[in-house]
């Protein structure tokens, strides 16, 4: 795998979940104009306002380009919670 200055890693080769959760909630903030404050791992990204499914299509693409991973779409519409979606990012991180 080919890293770049944007790549995110722990030095196992994954990206480090801490980093990933401040990457993902910076995405959420972006798309749904919310504050940073308003989301924590156990946020139920679902139950948001804003929430609908083009934003949720455009989290996902945002997510696939910030960290050039590819999701299962199946996998992404499971998640509930900005923690579930830093493990879907992890593990596709791990299978790059």
């Amino acid at each position: 795998m080919i890293q770049t200055d944007t790549d995110r890693t722990d030095g196992t080769g994954g990206a480090a979940a801490q980093d990933i959760e401040a990457e993902i909630v910076e995405i959420l903030c972006s798309i749904l104009d919310a504050e940073p404050e308003e989301f924590t791992a156990e946020t139920r990204v679902v139950a948001h306002e804003k929430w609908d499914s083009l934003n949720s299509l455009e989290t996902m693409v945002a997510i696939e380009s910030a960290f050039g991973v590819r999701l299962d779409l199946r996998e992404y519409h499971a998640t509930r919670t900005v923690g579930d979606l830093v493990g879907l990012v992890a593990g596709a991180s791990g299978r790059s």
